[in-house]
């Protein structure tokens, strides 16, 4: 059976098995993305309480509406506030009323093209961010490029379809950060002063619908930028050893607080941290982790330590050294981002993983591609055969949540379940999963 008719055909379910997006827990409130990430078709505009300078308008032109949902996400998670259409009369009147500090433009428009778009730009005197995207010959999109700068036109950068979604969020994060520059002493001075802070998304049995665990994730609340996407901030830390290992050391800190009042709350999960490739390679990591956490009276048990598997090749002997010392302490291990790499069945090989989380890129399209189809179906019988523990990641659409549990992936992760929440949030929406169970 192909994964078309695996959607059509929900009895291969078996009758035991009822779906957690079709039993209700997962509607209202606790699915919808919170305000601010939101996707309207038209620009959201500041309203009363917004910090100033937070709102930085990315302009998406693509006559593909699945394509601009996909880039509006994108766009939103490095900071942008997105707005997201399909033709050309919807192009120049959000542009005209709201101008944007970034302009994302597909060259193939239906009855225009995308260089008609560009001369337009050009003599508006635009001057703001570009990117361009195609799926033309890619000598027909660097010469559209080159045609951009003769223009006088900032062009960040070209994007060939189907375009890998780490490829788009690196492409974004990089002109965000020409629009709003960050600096290693301002990331210094925000960890000293507690400008972080942590949101926690629930990750759940597929077969039971329970919560098992969630993962942490950092944001930067900038007093005057708002909040600030890790993908901006994350690479900035990296480039200074004592930074990234202050930053991690604060992330540590935070998620065994979390832990003590998820326990309070009556809620026994661990949680997931991500860690730098520095912290890997790093000999006193797993001795430095093990004394925050006991300092709060955590045991490291409760920790799981993602680690991609890039990060975890940089230097494979001190990185064995340090993964294998902590799961000794107690700690899980993930392998993140798995197969966008170049390692990833040497490291599951040689590395003392006990997770397994498959990529976004694999999942987001799963309904669509059948190469993705395939390969996620591939991961999960080799994790299966290796005695890991799956997690889908980016489970957007019930469709998808329903092809990945007939895989048999263990653990379900995305926007279908919850957004990233903020820790009083996320002990409401584990308050109100167990009542409605």
């Amino acid at each position: 059976m192909n994964f078309a008719d695996k959607l059509s055909n929900r009895s291969t379910l078996g009758d035991g098995l009822k779906p957690f997006w079709e039993i209700g827990r997962w509607s209202g409130e606790r699915r919808a993305p919170p305000p601010e990430r939101q996707h309207s078709t038209r620009f959201r505009r500041t309203t009363p309480g917004t910090k100033k300078g937070s709102v930085v308008r990315a302009l998406i032109l693509d006559d593909d509406p699945a394509l601009g949902r996909v880039f509006a996400r994108l766009a939103s998670e490095v900071g942008f506030t997105p707005c997201s259409t399909t033709s050309r009369g919807q192009f120049d009147l959000e542009f005209h009323d709201t101008t944007p500090e970034l302009v994302v433009l597909d060259l193939h428009l239906g009855d225009t093209d995308g260089i008609e778009v560009l001369r337009f730009l050009s003599s508006a005197g635009y001057v703001k961010p570009i990117i361009l995207v195609s799926g033309a010959d890619p000598r027909v999109l660097a010469a559209s490029s080159r045609l951009g700068r003769e223009l006088h036109l900032n062009i960040a950068g070209v994007v060939a379809k189907p375009a890998r979604a780490a490829e788009l969020r690196e492409i974004f994060s990089a002109a965000y950060a020409t629009i709003q520059p960050l600096s290693l002493e301002r990331l210094v001075a925000a960890i000293a002063a507690d400008e972080l802070e942590l949101e926690f998304q629930p990750i759940v049995d597929a077969h039971t619908q329970k919560t098992v665990s969630v993962e942490s994730l950092v944001r930067w609340a900038h007093p005057t930028l708002g909040r600030v996407s890790p993908d901006r901030f994350i690479p900035i830390a990296e480039r200074d050893l004592a930074c990234i290992t202050s930053l991690t050391d604060w992330v540590i800190r935070a998620a065994a607080r979390a832990i003590i009042e998820l326990d309070a709350a009556g809620h026994r999960l661990p949680v997931a941290i991500n860690v730098s490739a520095h912290n890997v390679r790093d000999l006193d990591f797993p001795e430095r982790l093990q004394n925050i956490v006991r300092s709060l009276q955590v045991d490291p048990s409760r920790l799981i330590v993602e680690v991609t598997e890039t990060a975890a090749f940089g230097d494979p002997v001190r990185t064995t050294d340090v993964l294998v010392r902590l799961r000794l302490k107690g700690v899980e291990l993930a392998i993140d981002d798995f197969g966008t790499g170049y390692s990833s069945l040497s490291a599951l090989k040689h590395l003392p993983f006990s997770v397994l989380k498959i990529d976004r890129s694999f999942v987001s399209d799963l309904t669509a591609s059948h190469d993705s189809f395939a390969i996620a179906k591939s991961v999960v019988d080799l994790a299966k055969n290796m005695g890991l523990a799956t997690v889908a990641e980016g489970v957007e659409n019930a469709a998808t949540a329903l092809i990945l549990t007939e895989f048999g992936v263990d653990h379900l992760q995305g926007y279908l379940i919850s957004y990233p929440l903020s820790l009083s949030r996320l002990l409401l929406w584990l308050r109100d999963s167990a009542a409605a169970s």
